[in-house]
């Protein structure tokens, strides 16, 4: 899953990965902005070790130098989601979405437009606490990078070398984001797949008000809520993890039985699918 034009990865962590499991269902995990999918692999193998093929891939910009985030604009980070996404429709699998933040936006998108089993925003941020993220439309065309001014969440022990992430904020490619956000929110009620919407209750990032947007403009029915009393927003490396992943885990098994009995039957033509 690399890129030939970003051949300098900042740690092997930072790659796109692929984990084999069974036939049947594929999991696409998608990393959060100025990430990689470093952030994703301790969620991944444990969606392995549950039976699930996982992959994650590295979104352009990512996970080499914050410079090369710069001028990346929104639709390459959909066009590489979705190409993993039909990579493994071809397959033959079933496809579930699980993003984390930026990810979380991504996933929601795809699922409004590929035929999806399931999906999976965490932390999604349709609403965040940094006022100067509504200023970052008047800055689009710029190359500076705004460093970061607070210290970075501390992750439980031997979760530190999964972060993999930019330290600072490129100005311009903020912009993009929030462009991201606004197609996804108006996306929304497109989306018919069962869907869990997870919240870190110490987000210091996403406003908890995203899950109320995303809740009431899904078009799924009730998607289900989880919230993750001890976690930040990196919420797939904090103390939750356990926790998290057991529910991703119910949330595809009840999504994948949800599809079988959603098979019509020969017998009764108007089963609804």
């Amino acid at each position: 899953m690399s890129r030939a034009s970003d051949v300098h990865v900042m740690h092997p962590l930072a790659e796109g990965f692929r984990l084999e499991g069974g036939p049947g269902d594929g999991v696409l995990l998608l990393h959060g902005w100025t990430a990689s999918p470093g952030q994703m692999r301790p969620l991944g193998d444990r969606l392995q070790r549950e039976g699930f093929t996982v992959a994650c891939p590295r979104l352009a910009g990512h996970g080499t130098r914050i410079e090369d985030l710069v001028g990346v604009g929104w639709r390459a980070w959909v066009r590489d989601a979705a190409t993993a996404a039909q990579d493994l429709r071809d397959e033959g699998r079933r496809l579930h979405l699980v993003g984390l933040s930026m990810g979380g936006a991504l996933s929601l998108l795809l699922a409004a437009v590929f035929e999806a089993a399931s999906v999976t925003a965490i932390n999604a941020p349709m609403a965040v606490w940094d006022r100067w993220a509504r200023f970052a439309p008047l800055v689009r065309h710029s190359h500076r990078v705004r460093p970061d001014t607070e210290p970075p969440v501390i992750l439980p022990e031997g979760m530190e070398r999964y972060r993999q992430d930019y330290q600072g904020t490129p100005e311009g490619s903020a912009a993009e984001l929030m462009d991201l956000v606004r197609v996804t929110r108006t996306a929304l009620p497109r989306i018919t797949c069962p869907a869990l919407i997870v919240q870190s209750d110490l987000d210091e990032t996403v406003n908890p008000a995203s899950v109320r947007i995303i809740r009431e403009g899904i078009g799924s029915g009730d998607p289900r809520v989880l919230r993750l009393e001890h976690s930040a927003h990196l919420a797939v490396l904090d103390r939750d993890l356990d926790l998290l992943a057991g529910e991703i885990v119910r949330h595809l098994r009840r999504a994948i039985r949800l599809m079988s009995s959603a098979v019509p039957d020969p017998y009764h033509p108007t089963t609804e699918r």
